[in-house]
């Protein structure tokens, strides 16, 4: 398939689990639903990102069932921003 200048190329996932992750904070809990517009992504897509990151311990959810990001996290989150400033992931 072949690309125009008009069409979007898909994310990969690493460049969605980088929205996500760019998404959260330490201390203030985000709401699953604000992915879904900060990621531009359907909720059962961010659901299943949200999975995948609580399975390693990369977000965690609060007693109200919001999402905050763990130490764990932050150091990927990070580590992801250093390798979009070189070019080898895209924001």
């Amino acid at each position: 398939m072949c690309l125009t200048e008009n069409s979007r190329k898909r994310r990969d996932k690493i460049e969605i689990i980088y929205a996500i992750l760019e998404s959260c904070s330490l201390h203030r809990p985000i709401r699953k639903t604000r992915f879904v517009y900060k990621c531009n992504m359907a909720y059962c897509g961010v659901q299943r990102y949200l999975q995948l990151l609580l399975n390693f311990d990369l977000i965690k959810f609060t007693d109200d069932n919001r999402v905050l990001l763990t130490e764990k996290g932050l150091k990927v989150r990070n580590l992801l921003r250093e390798l979009s400033r070189y070019g080898l992931i895209s924001e």
